[in-house]
């Protein structure tokens, strides 16, 4: 029994997937108990026992797929978590009296049922049928038990590895996902660290920069200096926000075009893994020219208003001056008086205005007899 026990132990140290783990298990205990058949049933997630291997009898076995069920020895076993040994024909019969009835088939002489089992955890049930009574030695007591723990821990393993292959599958999935949203976003994305490394950018990002695909592939960008120094406190802080609350808040910033154009942007940061983030970038420049102006019509139509309220004031300050002045007239019967009074309400209308007043003697002018 040393000799299979060594060859199973190697056997199953080079299995990777559950089928080679089923076949490396049963081929020796065959080999060495002159086994007629063998079957390994393992549980599935609903409690449902199902044939996953069988070796043996023309590739035939009465054990069938079905619920775990106690009038069953596969069933019993792995409730009872021990193995059964049946050493002569009438034995399982005997302690199963439905066992041809759920069967449908003859059970064979004797057998020997082992539970598949993982820290307490059940697995399944390998099963033993041998053509003749078969009275267990020793040996074959201790090789069972030790065939069934080594089995049940290459299973383990191997449900593992495909565990681990389906979720390796299913992260290249998500990031070939990922990676084709970024591409084709029409808006600049950009996964990077803070101290400029990027990863993944998308053909938006490099055209607002000025820079081609095969620049990037190249390594020929320094992105440490596509901000200016003046931001970099305000990167670090939305760094430090995305990171610990999944996202940063939207913030303006100027980034440096290839040219060394200074760009009015906006950022917004996203949490990607445990060092980089997912840049959202936002070009500003036709919403900067739009403001700017918005802000020089706002400037026009302003000067206009003052201007029209200047000319209404200076309209409304001549009318009074001129009612003043007929007001006044009426009751003044000095011509000098009546002159002076004139040449105010002329000074009024056109201020820093200057005017003369000439008196009439003998058809002539004579003057200036008054004047401001």
């Amino acid at each position: 029994m040393a000799d299979y026990l060594q060859q199973l132990t190697e056997a199953l140290a080079a299995t990777h997937t559950q089928a080679e783990v089923l076949t490396a298990a049963l081929k020796p205990a065959m080999m060495a108990l002159g086994v007629l058949s063998g079957a390994i049933l393992l549980l599935d997630a609903e409690g449902q026992l199902n044939v996953a291997a069988h070796q043996g009898q023309n590739d035939r076995t009465v054990w069938q797929d079905g619920p775990l069920d106690p009038e069953l020895p596969s069933g019993d076993a792995i409730l009872r978590q021990e193995a059964l040994y049946f050493e002569h024909s009438g034995d399982l019969t005997a302690a199963y009296p439905h066992l041809e009835e759920k069967t449908g088939g003859v059970a064979a002489v004797a057998s020997a049922l082992l539970p598949l089992l993982l820290d307490g955890r059940a697995l399944g049930v390998l099963i033993l049928d041998f053509k003749a009574p078969h009275p267990y030695t020793e040996d074959e007591r201790r090789f069972l038990p030790t065939l069934a723990r080594q089995t049940s821990v290459a299973l383990d393993r191997a449900q593992m590895l495909r565990q681990r292959e389906v979720e390796a599958a299913e992260q290249r999935a998500s990031a070939a996902q990922f990676r084709a949203l970024v591409e084709a976003s029409p808006v600049g994305m950009a996964v990077g660290s803070l101290d400029g490394h990027r990863t993944l950018v998308n053909d938006a990002y490099l055209r607002l920069l000025g820079y081609t695909r095969a620049e990037y592939e190249a390594g020929e960008i320094d992105w440490q200096t596509l901000t200016p120094l003046e931001y970099r406190a305000q990167d670090q802080q939305a760094f430090t926000v995305a990171f610990a609350q999944g996202a940063s808040t939207s913030y303006e910033k100027e980034m440096r075009s290839k040219a060394g154009e200074r760009l009015p942007v906006s950022i917004t940061l996203i949490r990607h893994d445990e060092r980089q983030v997912v840049g959202y970038v936002q070009d500003l420049r036709a919403q900067k020219a739009q403001q700017q102006q918005f802000q020089d019509e706002g400037t026009r139509l302003t000067r206009q208003v003052v201007q029209g309220v200047t000319a209404l004031e200076a309209e409304q300050a001549a009318s009074q001056a001129f009612v003043h002045f007929a007001e006044t007239a009426s009751r003044v019967t000095d011509v000098d008086q009546l002159a002076r009074l004139a040449l105010e309400t002329l000074q009024t209308v056109l201020p820093g205005s200057s005017a003369v007043f000439y008196e009439l003697e003998a058809g002539t002018l004579a003057g200036p007899a008054t004047h401001r």
